[in-house]
C-alpha cells in the first residue's frame, strides 16, 4: 500500500514538472549541402536539410530531408557574443571528406560543433534559407 501511494506521488510530480516546462525556443533553417559529409560522428550524404538549433541545450538537430535521418550535434561552443543577420554552415576538408564546423543562426551568435580542427585544407560555407 505504500509502495503505490509512493508511486502515484511521484508520478503526479513528475506529471506536473514536464506540463509546467516551458518549451525552449527554436530557430529552424533548411539547407541544400552540394557533398558528403560528417556531422556528430554521423556521415551524411550530400541533399537537403533541416537544422534546429535550441535555446536551452547547446545543440543543433541535423535532419535529412529525404531519409529523414537526424542527429543531434551537441556540446555546441558559441563562437563569441554577437548576433549575425545571416545563416551559414561552415565546413572543414581534411583530405576527401568534409566535416561541419561551425553553425550560424540569424539573430543569434555562431556555434562550433566541436574543437577547432588543426589539419584544415580548406573551408567551405554553405548558406541556410
Amino acid at each position: 500500500m505504500k509502495n503505490s501511494v509512493l508511486t502515484a506521488i511521484i508520478a503526479i510530480g513528475l506529471a506536473t514538472a514536464v506540463t509546467s516546462t516551458p518549451a525552449s525556443a527554436q530557430v529552424t533553417q533548411k539547407a541544400t549541402i552540394p557533398f558528403s559529409f560528417v556531422a556528430g560522428g554521423v556521415e551524411y550524404p550530400e541533399g537537403n536539410y533541416l537544422l534546429e538549433r535550441h535555446d536551452r541545450v547547446p545543440v543543433v538537430k541535423l535532419t535529412n530531408l529525404t531519409s529523414s535521418r537526424a542527429v543531434f550535434v551537441g556540446g555546441a561552443i558559441p563562437l563569441g557574443n554577437a548576433t549575425h543577420r545571416s545563416s551559414k554552415l561552415v565546413f572543414s576538408t581534411h583530405g576527401d571528406s568534409m566535416k561541419l564546423d561551425e553553425v550560424w543562426f540569424p539573430g543569434h551568435p555562431g556555434m562550433a560543433t566541436s574543437p577547432p580542427p588543426k589539419d584544415i585544407s580548406a573551408r567551405v560555407t554553405v548558406p541556410m534559407k
